[in-house]
C-alpha cells in the first residue's frame, strides 16, 4: 500500500490513547507532526531563534515526558534515527534542534495546507442541491442560487477561537520575558499533579498574572519556582518578599534551582504526604 492520509494533531487525544506510553512507530509520527511546517520562531531561554520548515526544538526532558519513556531510552531512540539518517540534530541553549529528514516525503508543501484538493465548491453540480453545514456555531443552508440563512450565536474573535486551542507544550511561543526553563518545570508540575494547563488561554493567563507580579518586584523565573517548588497551580508573590528592584533575587541559592527555606518546606510537605498515603498519619 502506498500513498498519504491527513492526520489530525489531536490524535493522540482520545481517552484510550492519552496516557499510553509511545512505541517507536508513535514516536516517529510525533516528531513529525511537531516539526514546523513553514519559518516559525520559537523562544529559547529568552532568544528568539527562527525554526526553519522540517524543524522543531526541545528537550530530552521534554520528549520523555511526552513518550513516557526514560531520558537514556529517549537519547537511544534519537541516535538510532540519526544512525538511520531520518533526522539530523543541532544542541544549543540545552535544547535538541531536530530536523526531520526527507520532511517533504512526509508532509508535501501543497497538501495539508488548509487549501481544499479537489472539486472546488461553487461548481455547477454543487450549486445543484441543498448543503447542510453543520459546525460548532449551528447548521447553515445552503440553497441553490439563494441566500444564506444562518442560525448560529454571534461568531467567536481570532482571539478567542486561538485561546479555546488544547495547550501544547511544544508548540506555545513563550514570550522573551518569562524564562524557558522555570516555565518547563512549572508545567511539568502541573502535569505531576494532574492539573494540566489545559488551553491557551490558561497559558496565557498565567503570562498575564506573571507580567502584574513583575511590575510589583517579583521576577517571574522565581515565581515560577516557588509555584513548582510548592506545587501550587497559580503564580503568587514570594514568600521572602521583593527582589531589589527585580533585577535578581537574594533569597534564592547560588545555583538559581531552590529558595532558601523552600528545600526544607517541600521535604517536609512531601514527607507528610507519604506518610498519609502509607497510613501513619
Amino acid at each position: 500500500m502506498s500513498g498519504k492520509f491527513a492526520l489530525n494533531r489531536s490524535w493522540r487525544d482520545h481517552a484510550m490513547f492519552r496516557n499510553e506510553p509511545f512505541n517507536k512507530a508513535c514516536a516517529w509520527v510525533w516528531m513529525i507532526e511537531k516539526a514546523c511546517f513553514k519559518p516559525t520562531k520559537f523562544d529559547v531561554n529568552g532568544k528568539i531563534i527562527t525554526l526553519q520548515r522540517s524543524q522543531f526544538c526541545v528537550s530530552i526532558r521534554q520528549l520523555a515526558d511526552a513518550w513516557g519513556w526514560s531520558k537514556s531510552s529517549v537519547e537511544r531512540f534519537i541516535a538510532r534515527l540519526k544512525t538511520e539518517t531520518m533526522i539530523e540534530t543541532e544542541v544549543g541553549t540545552g535544547r535538541l534542534v531536530i530536523t526531520i529528514c526527507n520532511y517533504d516525503k512526509h508532509q508535501p508543501e501543497n497538501e495539508y495546507s488548509g487549501t481544499l484538493v479537489g472539486t472546488q465548491s461553487g461548481t455547477a453540480a454543487g450549486q445543484q442541491r441543498d448543503i447542510k453545514e453543520k459546525g460548532n456555531k449551528g447548521i447553515r443552508d445552503i440553497e441553490p442560487n439563494g441566500p444564506i440563512s444562518r442560525r448560529t450565536s454571534a461568531p467567536k474573535s481570532k482571539a478567542d477561537n486561538e485561546n479555546s486551542k488544547p495547550f501544547v507544550e511544544s508548540e506555545f511561543v513563550l514570550p522573551p520575558d518569562i524564562p524557558a526553563d522555570p516555565w518547563a518545570s512549572f508545567v511539568a508540575m502541573r502535569r505531576a499533579i494532574r492539573k494540566p494547563i489545559k488551553t491557551v488561554g490558561g497559558a496565557n493567563g498565567t503570562i498575564r498574572e506573571l507580567r502584574k507580579l513583575a511590575e510589583d518586584g517579583f521576577p517571574p523565573g522565581e515565581v515560577l519556582k516557588q509555584s513548582a517548588a510548592f506545587e501550587y497551580q497559580g503564580v503568587f508573590p514570594l514568600k521572602t518578599g521583593r527582589t531589589n528592584n527585580g533585577t535578581g533575587d537574594s533569597n534564592y541559592g547560588s545555583d538559581g534551582n531552590q529558595p532558601h527555606g523552600l528545600a526544607q518546606a517541600v521535604a517536609a510537605r512531601r514527607a507528610r504526604r507519604l506518610g498519609e498515603q502509607q497510613g501513619f498519619l
